[in-house]
């Protein structure tokens, strides 16, 4: 009943400065809580911004009032007593179903932030023994995206297997209106100095040139509205190992085109590593067999590696093109461990795993009973020996039956005419 009492009084005048609220919910003019304090809240266009009234939870009598730019008329208001709660629009319909009120503490959210909605806010709050008021001005700003073009190409270098096909990412801000725009795909020269290699280039949907030499093999993969300019070429050899430049020009503003640069390095495919018996190396243990990795390659950095397991042992790297790498291994007959041999470039590897009892085998009359031959052509070798010298006992063995049947002959012969 006091409140109700105290209520009525203040909404029939302004009394000893204590703010007032009429019945119409127009305003006389509030004492704030610090008439100097003012707080600035910044919002971009789009989102959401809350007012906090700095009540951390209504009371029963409260009661909460919300205006814009000290219009009378209040754009929200709370009674926690009747639990009344609404939401007007100014006249100029700008807050049009954009007002939330939080009925716990009476914060003020505006939804989808406009430029119009910048400006004085304040929320008074009317309590059995007070009334307080609170001001906030608002910002809504608008992002201003810079009008300078800009293209970027993600790498500054791409490793491309010989054969595959690639893709090289372009992208360029702003967008331009429409189609407005020119995009152009060059490659450095082979002589320095001599005009760029021109491979495709863009004016419109309907234009697209591709160059003679490029038909069939470089494509445009393009999205003007997203920004997008990538180039797609098929089927690299190793002649398309250069520089390549994207440049795009839009065609709204005077200024020149923006390029961007980037490297493409086509690479062999790279051989299957070999794993033989290293006849010409002496092993540090009767028990132990010496084997070597090798491989012919023309592939700039390479590595090649021994692993055992997933441990690497040992390895050997080159830059250079067309050279043998080779590179030695010892283990014992009984080891029951995996090795691998694997050969390896920035795009690519190639393993070969080692079968230790087929490269590794023990012979007897060795000293020790581990006579290792050296490999499987020694074997055939001795195969082939010994046939040999089976076929030339048996032709011997035919050639002195043959030769005794003839003296037996000739000896009967002599007699019948004796």
């Amino acid at each position: 009943m006091y409140h109700t009492f105290a209520f009525c009084c203040l909404c029939c005048c302004c009394l000893a400065g204590k703010f007032v609220a009429c019945a119409t919910d127009k305003l006389c003019s509030p004492v704030f809580a610090d008439s100097d304090a003012v707080k600035s809240v910044s919002v971009m266009e789009g989102d959401s911004v809350t007012l906090e009234s700095t009540v951390p939870e209504i009371q029963k009598e409260d009661i909460i009032i919300w205006r814009f730019e000290h219009q009378k008329s209040p754009i929200a208001r709370f009674d926690k007593n009747t639990e009344f709660f609404s939401t007007s629009d100014v006249l100029d319909g700008r807050f049009r179903d954009r007002l939330k009120l939080d009925p716990q503490t009476g914060s003020l959210t505006i939804t989808h932030t406009r430029t119009t909605d910048s400006g004085l806010y304040e929320v008074i709050i009317i309590s059995s023994r007070r009334v307080t008021a609170y001001r906030f001005t608002v910002t809504v700003y608008v992002l201003v995206t810079s009008s300078v073009m800009t293209v970027t190409i993600p790498q500054k270098q791409y490793k491309i297997a010989r054969g595959d096909n690639v893709t090289i990412p372009c992208r360029f801000t702003p967008q331009p209106a429409g189609q407005n725009v020119n995009i152009r795909w060059r490659a450095a020269p082979d002589v320095p100095g001599d005009p760029a290699i021109k491979i495709i280039t863009y004016n419109n949907p309907t234009s697209i040139k591709v160059q003679t030499e490029y038909k069939g093999r470089a494509y445009l993969l393009q999205d003007i509205a997203g920004g997008k300019a990538d180039l797609q070429l098929l089927k690299v050899t190793s002649a398309d190992t250069r520089v390549y430049e994207c440049a795009v020009e839009n065609l709204d503003n005077d200024k020149d085109g923006v390029s961007a640069m980037t490297s493409l390095v086509v690479l062999a495919r790279l051989p299957v590593p070999v794993i033989s018996r290293d006849c010409s190396s002496s092993s540090s243990s009767s028990s132990s067999c010496s084997l070597v990795c090798s491989s012919v390659v023309n592939v700039s950095h390479m590595t090649l590696s021994w692993y055992k397991g997933l441990s690497v042992l040992s390895s050997i790297s080159v830059s250079d093109l067309s050279i043998s790498l080779s590179l030695p291994l010892e283990v014992e007959y009984q080891d029951k461990h995996s090795y691998s041999c694997v050969l390896n470039n920035p795009i690519s590897n190639q393993t070969t795993h080692l079968d230790i009892h087929t490269l590794c085998h023990t012979c007897a009359g060795s000293p020790e009973g581990h006579a290792p031959f050296c490999d499987s052509v020694e074997a055939v070798l001795r195969l082939v020996v010994t046939a040999l010298m089976g076929v030339a006992s048996a032709a011997a063995a035919v050639l002195l039956v043959n030769d005794v049947r003839a003296t037996r002959a000739k000896t009967e012969k002599t007699e019948e005419i004796s």
